[in-house]
């Protein structure tokens, strides 16, 4: 199976789901449960179609989605992603923590 390029599908994958040209290329979850939305009306039957179709199109976006995770994986990127995450958590702390050193009750800044 091939790798899938940072999440892009091809219009050919897009177009055998039933999804419209305006799909972007990268989908996410909230666009296929947008165009879900949008295309499931009151009308009983059409509803079922559309929930029927649009089970697959989240299972063909779960599959694309744990192979891309797997991948990730496998280079290392989900490591360094989350040893990011991890710095960044620590750099908002202590910009928290400066900022309210500064705005604490009592404490004056002085301007030169």
């Amino acid at each position: 199976m091939r790798v899938p390029l940072a999440g892009i599908w091809t219009r050919a994958e897009l177009d055998a789901l039933g999804l419209p040209s305006s799909m972007p290329c990268r989908p996410s979850e909230d666009d296929f449960i947008r165009y879900f939305h949008r295309v499931s009306g009151s009308d009983p039957d059409r509803c079922e179609e559309a929930r029927r179709r649009h089970k697959v199109r989240m299972e063909a976006w779960q599959a694309r989605r744990t192979v891309q995770k797997e991948w990730y994986a496998r280079t290392g990127l989900d490591t360094l992603g989350s040893r990011r995450r991890r710095l960044l958590e620590g750099k908002h702390s202590i910009e928290r923590d400066l900022m309210e050193m500064m705005t604490r009750p009592g404490t004056a800044i002085l301007f030169a």
